[in-house]
C-alpha cells in the first residue's frame, strides 16, 4: 500500500524536528569551541563560525516554513473538498517553492565547504578541485531550473514536471560529495603510516568516513524513493536540510575532542586551536608524520665505528726575553724535574 502524501507531510515533519533539535544542540556546542578559540586562529574561527551560523538560520528558516504548511494544510485547509492531500499536491505552492529554495541554498552550502575542505587536506592544489566545482556549478544551474519549474508549473504532481531536474541535482551532489570524501581519503591514508599501530590520522580517516557515510547514504535513499514515485521522499528531503549543519558539527567536534585526547603531542608538534577547526590541522599532521618517518628511516640504519687520526703541529714561538730566561722557571715541580 503506497504511503498516503498527507502522512508522509507528518512523517517528514517529525522527521524534521528531531534532527532539527540535534542540529541546534550540536550546532551550539560547536560555536562555543569556536568563541574559545585563542586569537591566533580567530579569523579561521570567524569564517567556519559564520559558515556554521547560517547552515542554523537555513535550517531554522525551513523548518518553520515547514510547521507553517502543515499549519496550513491540516488546520486552515481541513474544510476544503480533497482534504489536506489537495493542498499538498500543489507544487507551484509558495511556501513549497520557498522550502526547496532554502534546501538547495543549503546542500550547496555543504557542497562548498566540502570542496574547500578536500582543496585544503590536498594541499590547496587547484587541479584536485576542479571536477567538483563543476558538478557544483551545474548543480546550481539544476537547482535553478527545479525552482523556475515549481514556479510555473500548473498541474501535476513533484514526479512529473521537475523530475529530470531534482533527479539531475541529487546525482550531481552525490557525485561531487563522494568525489571530495574519496580524495580526502586517499589523501590521508598515503600520508598517514598506517601500518604501524597508533597512527594520529586514523582517527580523522575514521571521522571523514563517519560523516561522508552518513550524507551519502541520506542522499542515496532520497534518490531511491523519489525514483519510485513514493511519497515518502519528502521525509528523505526534509531530513537532509538540518542534516547538514550536523554532519559539519560531528566533523568539527570529532577532530577537536580527538585533538584534547592528544595535548601533549599538539602542543608540541601543532597549533592547538584555530589550525586544528579548518582542517589545517590535518595537513600539519601530514608533515609531522613524514618527519618522524624520515626520523625512523634514519635510526634504523646501521652506525658502522669510524676510526678518526688527528694529528696535531703545534709550534711556540717565544720572544728573546723568554729565550734568555730558564723555560723550567713557571713549570709545576712534577715538569720541572722531567
Amino acid at each position: 500500500m503506497p504511503l498516503a502524501l498527507d502522512r508522509a507531510i507528518l512523517g517528514a515533519m517529525f522527521i524534521e524536528s528531531v534532527m532539527y533539535g540535534i542540529c541546534m544542540t550540536m550546532g551550539a556546542v560547536a560555536a562555543l569551541v569556536f568563541l574559545r578559540g585563542d586569537a591566533r586562529g580567530a579569523f579561521t574561527h570567524k569564517r567556519l563560525l559564520l559558515v556554521l551560523l547560517l547552515m542554523l538560520v537555513l535550517a531554522t528558516s525551513h523548518i518553520i516554513l515547514s510547521f507553517i504548511r502543515v499549519f496550513i494544510g491540516f488546520i486552515s485547509k481541513d474544510g476544503l473538498p480533497g482534504g489536506p492531500s489537495a493542498y499538498f499536491v500543489n507544487i507551484s505552492n509558495t511556501i513549497l517553492v520557498a522550502k526547496d529554495a532554502v534546501f538547495l541554498v543549503q546542500t550547496l552550502l555543504g557542497d562548498s565547504v566540502n570542496v574547500w575542505r578536500c582543496y585544503v587536506v590536498c594541499g590547496q592544489k587547484k587541479k584536485v578541485i576542479i571536477a567538483p566545482l563543476i558538478t557544483m556549478i551545474t548543480g546550481i544551474v539544476c537547482s535553478c531550473m527545479i525552482e523556475d519549474t515549481l514556479a510555473h508549473a500548473t498541474s501535476g504532481s513533484i514526479f512529473s514536471a521537475p523530475s529530470r531536474w531534482i533527479e539531475a541535482f541529487h546525482i550531481l551532489m552525490l557525485v561531487t560529495i563522494i568525489y571530495c570524501n574519496v580524495a580526502i581519503v586517499w589523501k590521508i591514508w598515503r600520508a598517514g603510516n598506517f601500518r604501524q599501530s597508533g597512527s594520529r590520522l586514523l582517527p580523522v580517516l575514521i571521522v571523514i568516513i563517519e560523516t561522508g557515510a552518513l550524507y551519502t547514504s541520506n542522499l542515496i535513499a532520497f534518490l531511491v524513493v523519489y525514483l519510485s514515485n513514493s511519497n515518502g521522499q519528502y521525509i528523505a528531503l526534509d531530513l537532509i536540510t538540518p542534516l547538514v549543519p550536523v554532519v559539519f558539527c560531528l566533523i568539527i567536534l570529532q577532530i577537536k575532542y580527538h585533538q584534547a585526547n592528544n595535548t601533549k603531542y599538539y602542543a608540541e608538534n601543532l597549533d592547538t586551536t584555530g589550525p586544528a577547526i579548518s582542517w589545517a590541522t590535518v595537513c600539519r599532521t601530514f608533515q609531522h608524520q613524514k618527519r618522524r618517518d624520515n626520523a625512523t628511516t634514519t635510526s634504523t640504519l646501521a652506525v658502522q665505528p669510524v676510526e678518526v687520526n688527528i694529528t696535531a703541529d703545534a709550534s711556540d714561538s717565544y720572544s728573546e726575553q723568554d729565550v734568555t730566561e730558564p723555560r723550567h722557571k713557571n713549570l709545576p715541580d712534577h715538569l720541572d724535574h722531567a
